[in-house]
Parts: structure tokens; C-alpha cells; sequence
């Protein structure tokens, strides 16, 4: 089934028009900043040129980047969801594991754990408590500017350098990206 444009055509509901970006929703919209804004100030202990970007949890942002993936200083970043049902090995083959709010506790809780020796970024949106492990937990609300703890301990057994500049990412979000203020 798809949908009927202006023009006449068919767009299938699995390949959006390229406005896809500009049309998602302002929490997707704010999680691609932060996690591009995360990637672009994370230099890994190998090579990346390839970095893959697994995405659970969030199915908007998987949904979001499949179609319009990353751009930044290391290329086009490849994402891939996972589901809860992936096991943590698989998920080595990640460069950054972004565990959206819609992960159960107990599985992300687990993946972190059994990912901490590796040079993965570990990112959770959300977390119930940020104590397992994760080098960023991300918090998120419509009503107010994001916010994230940065895990020292967890960053440097994995080997991952942060440039301290990424505590300052929501300092320098694009006001479309604000929430919205009420005024009188």
C-alpha cells in the first residue's frame, strides 16, 4: 500500500520522499544530534572508516536512519536496529549501541555489561538508574533540553577516547531543536 503525491505517483510506505529527515519527529530529530554530536567527538583505539551504529529500542530512529543515515567526519555511518533477542556477541561487530528508552531493563542492562571491554560506544536513552556500565546515559523529555552522564570509568576500559568537548552538545543545539518555550 502506499501513498498518493501531489504528482500523481507512489511512493511505497518502505522508501519516504527524501524530506523524511525534516518530517520526523522532534525527539528523533534531537537523538540524530546528539548521537552524530557523540560519534563526531568519539575517536576509537583502530581505524573506523566504517562505523556501524546498531540502534534497539527506538524504532523511529532506526526507521529514521535507515533512510536518511549520518553524515560526519568519519562518513556515512551505517545503522542497523537489533532486537532485544540479539545476543551481546552479535552486537560486537557495533561501533556505537544506542539503547533506546523501548529496550526491557533487564536485556540492555546485560548487553552493557557483557560489551564494557570493548571499543564500543555505549549510549542508553532514558536508563531506569545509569550505573551498569553505560558510557552515556541520555536523558530525554519533550518539555526540556536534553541532558547525559558520562561514564569515565566505562569510557576508558574501553579504550574509546571522548573529547570533552561532547559534554557541551546541548549548549549548541539548533534552536528548531529547543523545546518550546511558553510565552505570554
Amino acid at each position: 500500500m502506499g501513498s498518493q503525491t501531489d504528482s500523481g505517483s507512489v511512493n511505497s510506505l518502505h522508501t519516504p520522499p527524501p524530506v523524511a529527515a525534516a518530517a520526523a519527529s522532534h525527539n528523533t530529530r534531537v537523538l540524530r544530534y546528539l548521537v552524530n554530536g557523540i560519534i563526531e567527538n568519539a575517536r576509537w583505539p583502530s581505524s573506523n572508516a566504517n562505523l556501524k551504529l546498531c540502534v534497539a529500542g527506538s524504532p523511529a530512529l532506526a526507521d529514521n536512519l535507515q533512510y536518511t543515515p549520518l553524515q560526519n567526519r568519519y562518513g556515512t555511518v551505517v545503522s542497523q536496529s537489533i532486537n532485544p533477542q540479539e545476543l551481546a556477541a552479535t552486537l560486537q561487530s557495533c561501533s556505537v549501541l544506542f539503547i533506546g528508552q523501548d529496550t526491557p531493563q533487564e536485556i540492555a542492562s546485560q548487553w552493557v555489561v557483557s560489551l564494557h571491554k570493548w571499543a564500543i560506544v555505549t549510549i542508553w536513552e532514558n536508563p531506569y538508574e545509569c550505573s551498569s556500565g553505560t558510557m552515556i546515559c541520555l536523558y530525554t523529555s519533550p518539555a526540556k533540553i536534553p541532558t547525559f552522564d558520562v561514564n569515565l570509568d566505562s569510557v576508558s576500559r574501553s579504550g574509546v577516547v571522548l573529547n570533552p568537548m561532547v559534554l557541551t552538545l546541548t549548549n549548541h543545539m539548533p534552536s528548531d531543536l529547543l523545546p518550546a518555550t511558553n510565552s505570554p
